[in-house]
């Protein structure tokens, strides 16, 4: 599928050319994420309804705020729109009027949520993307040809893939598709207390309440040095590193470096300040340390039941499981069924899906 394409580098252009398109406007973005916090936005795609393309490099501050502006109160399509609009939000937030997500309407109708983007293209269109290029290094210019043409096609596609989808029917009552849209990114957009950032570790539900304690400080000390440093996470230390620290609870450097294998940047000036976030948790009363994750021996049980369910919604419903039950979604209902309280759904798009299904569970 080709289509018209205009490389703009002007803000005053981008401005133009943007309240030039007609109809719903399809977006995508290229950027760089490796070993940064926040990914550095390289282009931004944008299609109409009528085939025309923009390609805007984002290198240039003022054009990504210009797209903003102009995307303000339009219906926008996009496909695991969730990493475009949380790197355009870098900028300012984007306020379009609707948004119709490619990947989260096909998990709702059918099939298995996350579809990329190729694969859905060929599962509906039987057609075929433009090898992948998003590994390449967008920030160079002028863009390659090849680069051109896949970053045109990832947008080129959404709305004959928004028709397809639009035509099947859905399994279950739901609301509009661009509302359940909105509401999944809305859910997948909002961000976690910082004190809650233990609670992602997979082994956090075996550790004592001292050693929650620890995984607490731990992880919000590692957050607070990735933004500083604008570094991912991991490359500030390892999750098994956290897990190591929260299990043994080492109080000196010494005992921090016992095993010969411990990573040697944290033997020094970072080494002691874990060391400080496991001497300052052992001071907590134990009655102040973050509860257990599963504070009722029955959630476990419930949490499995309800991840057999959702696959029997998605065999009956169509809805994938990782859209109609999510992990804090799933958390919530099992912690309410150990605890004898009644199985709700507070989603509005969800109560009518599945909640009667729900019900008889």
């Amino acid at each position: 599928m080709s289509s018209p394409v205009a490389i703009l580098s002007r803000p005053d252009k981008v401005h133009t050319r943007v309240q030039e398109l007609h109809g719903t406007i399809a977006l995508d973005t290229e950027f760089h994420a490796e070993a940064r916090f926040q990914p550095e936005l390289m282009w931004i795609q944008l299609a109409d309804e009528q085939g025309d393309c923009l390609l805007i490099d984002a290198q240039v501050e003022e054009n990504t705020r210009a797209v903003i502006q102009a995307l303000e109160n339009r219906d926008l399509l996009v496909h695991a729109g969730m990493h475009d609009l949380r790197i355009l939000a870098q900028t300012s937030k984007p306020r379009p009027r609707t948004v119709f997500d490619t990947q989260i309407a096909a998990g709702l109708l059918g099939l298995r949520y996350p579809f990329s983007l190729s694969r859905l293209v060929t599962e509906l269109l039987a057609e075929t993307l433009p090898s992948s290029e998003a590994m390449s290094d967008w920030s160079r210019r002028p863009i390659a040809p090849e680069q051109l043409a896949y970053a045109c096609a990832d947008v080129a596609f959404l709305h004959p893939l928004k028709q397809a989808l639009e035509s099947r029917p859905p399994k279950t009552a739901l609301p509009p598709l661009h509302e359940c849209c909105e509401s999944l990114l809305e859910e997948a957009l909002s961000e976690s207390p910082e004190s809650d950032l233990w609670k992602r570790f997979h082994a956090a539900p075996t550790l004592d309440a001292r050693g929650r304690e620890v995984l607490r400080r731990a992880c919000i000390l590692r957050r607070a040095l990735a933004v500083e440093q604008n570094r991912g996470e991991r490359q500030i230390y390892s999750d098994s590193s956290l897990i190591d620290l929260a299990k043994r609870q080492p109080t000196t450097l010494e005992e921090l470096n016992q095993p010969r294998n411990i990573p040697r940047k944290l033997r020094g000036d970072l080494g002691r300040r874990l060391v400080d976030c496991v001497v300052e948790a052992l001071r907590v009363p134990l009655n102040d340390c973050p509860p257990s994750l599963h504070s009722n021996p029955r959630e476990p049980e419930c949490r499995l039941l309800l991840e057999a369910f959702s696959e029997h919604c998605f065999r009956t419903l169509g809805i994938s499981p990782r859209l109609l039950l999510p992990s804090p979604v799933r958390a919530r209902l099992a912690s309410d069924w150990a605890q004898g309280r009644p199985l709700q759904f507070r989603s509005h798009w969800r109560r009518p899906a599945a909640g009667a299904q729900l019900t008889e569970l």
